[in-house]
């Protein structure tokens, strides 16, 4: 029976890493830095249970939107690729590599990719704006540049890398539509998050969207995550419950304290207030 339920656990863990777009993992190259939607490490982690332990201890998961509970910065040096930094999602702190890889792994304070093959296609170039992906069923946004950097790795080594440059007709096409997008455009990613400005003794701004919530009837809750949209006069909509679900009691109490938090000063993007799309994480102590 237990090897059972672990198996439906496993089933719904890769359901939902499925189903919800995954944060990004950093890629430079040439002094330049992009993000990517490819995951090295998790290939390793999947095949080396030590490498699996330690990411474990030291990266927890808490939004649906990073279940392996880090952000990697990769290098693309000498027709190389190499790991040089591991980062919690929520406080960027930067874990020494030597906590996850042994010797064997590490050199110069690096850990060179020789477990990974795949194909790359990744943003590249002039960032040109933000526009909502409508092929997607999922709300989120979609990161315009200006280029693409396209590559093969094989088991680490780089080959065949290319800088594709959009047509400018295409280019002035993108900036066009997203001029006529801009009032309603909706940023997961801007230059300044939002900040809460209600103030009340019921729960502590934690800081990046997390907080304490003192209460003795709600200390036995789990984690709940809500996700919010703090439009440009501060005021808060589109709340939706992220985890556990919808019908579960922590999560309706959660959205009861969410109507508490009426002003926000929203966030900006080049010095003007924007829509944010931001995610809430309440933690429950008695």
């Amino acid at each position: 029976m237990k090897v059972i339920i672990n198996l439906i656990l496993s089933l719904i863990v890769f359901i939902n890493l499925n189903a919800t777009p995954q944060d990004s993992e950093i890629l430079v190259y040439n002094n330049d830095t992009t993000w990517i939607n490819y995951f090295p490490l998790e290939k390793l982690r999947k095949v080396d249970q030590t490498i699996d332990k330690n990411l474990n201890k030291y990266f927890e998961w808490s939004v649906s939107t990073n279940w392996r509970g880090y952000i990697g910065t990769w290098l693309i040096e000498n027709d190389s690729l190499f790991l040089t930094s591991l980062e919690t999602d929520f406080s960027h702190e930067k874990i020494d590599l030597s906590k996850i890889f042994d010797g064997s792994y590490l050199c110069n304070n690096k850990v060179y990719a020789f477990w990974y093959s795949e194909k790359i296609n990744t943003d590249w170039g002039d960032f040109l704006g933000y526009e909502e992906n409508l092929d997607s069923d999922i709300y989120e946004d979609r990161l315009v540049y200006s280029a693409n950097l396209l590559c093969e790795v094989i088991f680490g080594k780089v080959i065949n890398l290319e800088i594709k440059l959009k047509p400018d007709i295409e280019v002035k096409e993108l900036q066009r539509r997203l001029e006529l997008m801009k009032d309603t455009m909706t940023y997961m990613f801007p230059e300044e998050f939002p900040v809460l400005l209600t103030k009340g003794n019921y729960f502590k701004d934690l800081g990046l969207g997390r907080f304490s919530i003192q209460n003795e009837q709600l200390c036995e809750c789990p984690k709940v995550i809500i996700s919010v949209v703090i439009e440009k006069d501060g005021t808060i909509s589109n709340e939706k419950i992220q985890s556990p679900d919808e019908s579960d009691f922590c999560s309706k109490e959660s959205l009861k304290i969410v109507d508490l938090m009426k002003k926000w000063k929203p966030g900006k993007q080049k010095e003007k207030p924007i829509r944010t799309k931001y995610n809430l994480i309440f933690n429950f102590q008695s």
